[in-house]
């Protein structure tokens, strides 16, 4: 029988009450009896068997100390009884993201994607929906418990991550986490999750070292040293990760070559930041993959513009942002002099735009610039390259044309599927502008971790881990371009996968793998801007 989530709320309350009631029950008989049996002097006993008046009131104080003590024991089972087999009104799921900073315009992105399937969860009632939990009336097997979304904001700093996430759950009682963007922001999120044993399931993370086994960097960690949880019991990710990211491209690459769009690829050079496991874990998979087959390689890095700062723009440069602006300017002179047939570039959203107009400015462009996501795919990124800055470095308005980027959702329509196509219009409807790449993702975090929720039939943490290890989600039941959801052992889906995508004619535009293609790719990207 379906419970009244008022009736539920107030049942909670009262076994809350219960509870805080009996445990000072207990603490108070305790202190009682401790004090006192300090009052009770020693006598000097006549005989064994005849024991003095202090010595019986203190056997007598203890035997009170038990009674109460069972008692107070008792009242917290009853008050687990009253609603023991009875759902939360509701369900608080944490959300980790850089709300404000450099990477606050993806951050919002994906906690608004987040958002709308919170919504769609709880009341969205889509009946012709293939997507799991489309009813509208919450999380069944809970009573029709909703969820509840609760924010934290990491400012794009790996260090305030984990306080955000030790807030969420010790304050805010949530029974998971999402989150946290940047590889190295999540790689401290996965340290608490594993140390509080609360799943956390990442969207868009890419870093291959916060699933895979192999070649690390070295863990850096916030105030207390903390053993290296990769890979976490604790952590899932729906997303794909560089490893196939980097596999993806040099397929495609062959692929070009074949229709004779391009000559053999013979040398590489990658563009991307070194100061955190995003950049250098896909250099490192690249780097491998082009050694493998004969590719002559090199790499160009710069430090990037974490934490809390503001994005570069035409009104400010702070000292961080001229620093990697003028990083930038020798790494594309290097680069240039270096002569690639393509360029891997690797970064977040100020890198992106100034890594573009830096080419500008200097009067370069590679046949190819293949980029691993990040800032590349960020809503802003085609308005930042266009805008320039003239505050930091005298950047000049450049045409972000032809650059290909891999993605786990394309705002490509033509490539989607019906239910893709569907939800994106009903996110349009609701938010008055167009679902990105980064929303996506959020919204399939938060249609994971309910489903898991739904599953487990309970908000306990570990009964919803348990339901990640063994969640299997069909393809037609996600909006992303994927074979569905399923989890390894290490908490990666198996079943995720990129696109490639071109910015062309101002969109981008999915060129590969041609199953999904919309576009064939434009190769050189200078055909791009023509």
């Amino acid at each position: 029988m379906s419970r009244s989530p008022a009736l539920i709320s107030t049942a909670l309350t009262a076994r809350d009450w219960l509870e805080r009631m009996a445990i000072e029950g207990i603490r108070s008989v305790a202190r009682a009896a401790r004090d006192a049996l300090k009052r009770d002097s020693p006598v000097v006993h006549s005989s064994p068997d005849d024991p003095q008046p202090n010595d019986r009131s203190s056997w007598r104080l203890r035997i009170v100390a038990v009674v109460l003590a069972l008692v107070a024991v008792v009242a917290v089972v009853a008050a687990f009884a009253v609603v023991g087999d009875r759902s939360p009104a509701a369900v608080k799921v944490g959300a980790i993201y850089a709300l404000t900073g450099p990477d606050a315009d993806a951050g919002n992105d994906i906690y608004r994607g987040a958002r709308f399937a919170v919504d769609y969860v709880n009341d969205g009632h889509d009946p012709d929906s293939t997507l799991a939990l489309s009813a509208g009336a919450g999380l069944p097997r809970l009573d029709g418990a909703k969820l509840k979304l609760v924010k934290a904001d990491s400012q794009g700093d790996r260090c305030k991550s984990q306080a955000a996430f030790n807030r969420l759950v010790t304050r805010d009682r949530v029974a998971a986490v999402i989150g946290a963007y940047e590889s190295t922001v999540t790689l401290q999120a996965i340290i608490a999750a594993d140390q509080r044993h609360v799943p956390l399931v990442n969207e868009s993370s890419t870093a291959p070292s916060l699933t895979e086994r192999g070649p690390r960097p070295r863990l850096k960690t916030c105030g207390r040293t903390a053993p290296d949880p990769r890979p976490s019991p604790w952590f899932f990710r729906t997303g794909p990760s560089d490893t196939q990211a980097a596999k993806l491209f040099f397929k495609f690459i062959d692929d070009e070559a074949k229709r004779g769009a391009t000559s053999r690829v013979r040398k590489v050079a990658i563009l991307h930041e070194n100061n955190d496991i995003f950049g250098n874990g896909g250099a490192a998979v690249t780097r491998r993959l082009a050694e493998r087959r004969g590719v002559a390689i090199r790499e160009f890095t710069y430090g990037t513009v974490l934490g809390a700062s503001a994005p570069l723009s035409d009104s400010s440069c702070i000292l961080k942002e001229y620093n990697l602006v003028e990083t930038l300017l020798r790494r594309v002179r290097q680069i240039k002099r270096y002569n690639p047939d393509v360029v891997f570039a690797i970064g977040y959203t100020p890198d992106a735009i100034t890594a573009v107009q830096t080419m500008k400015k200097l009067g370069y462009a590679p046949p190819a610039l293949l980029a691993f996501g990040g800032g590349f795919i960020n809503s802003s990124f085609i308005r930042g390259v266009r805008a320039g800055n003239r505050a930091c470095g005298d950047l000049p308005r450049a045409d972000p044309a032809g650059i290909i980027a891999r993605a786990s959702w394309s705002s490509d329509s033509l490539s989607q599927r019906q239910t893709a196509r569907h939800i994106a219009e009903l996110f349009l409807q609701r938010y008055k502008r167009r679902m990105t790449a980064q929303a996506a993702q959020g919204f399939t975090a938060i249609l994971t971790v309910a489903q898991a929720i739904n599953n487990a039939g309970s908000p306990d943490p570990a009964k919803i881990r348990a339901a990640l290890r063994t969640l299997e989600v069909p393809a037609n039941a996600t909006i992303m371009p994927w074979t569905g959801v399923k989890f390894d052992a290490h908490g990666q889906n198996t079943r995720a996968q990129f696109v490639l995508q071109q910015i062309i004619g101002g969109r981008y535009r999915v060129v590969y793998p041609p199953e999904v293609s919309t576009r064939r790719a434009i190769w050189p990207l200078a055909k791009a801007r023509k």
